[in-house]
């Protein structure tokens, strides 16, 4: 989604819009229709696609991912050469 510019877009369009596209209900609608996991809207779901594996990781799967912490400095900077040149 893309945002115009100007004094007033900011409170009446696209945030508008897109808070309204976050409320529990409304993504818990569009969580159905396109199968996409969303945290907020969990108990809101239908349980067809709350109880799909591909959408919603078991406790299983949860218990062996990994968490990516922020790298420090030094390391961030090693990466951005390793991309950027």
């Amino acid at each position: 989604m893309a945002e115009g510019r100007g004094r007033y877009s900011r409170f009446y369009g696209s945030h508008a819009f897109i808070d309204y596209l976050l409320t529990p209900a409304v993504i818990a609608q569009i969580s159905d229709e396109i199968g996409y996991a969303n945290a907020a809207a969990t108990v809101l779901v239908s349980c067809e696609v709350r109880n799909n594996p591909g959408v919603y990781q078991t406790a299983a799967v949860a218990a062996k991912l990994v968490d990516q912490t922020e790298a420090n400095p030094a390391d961030k900077r090693k990466r951005v050469r390793l991309w950027t040149s």
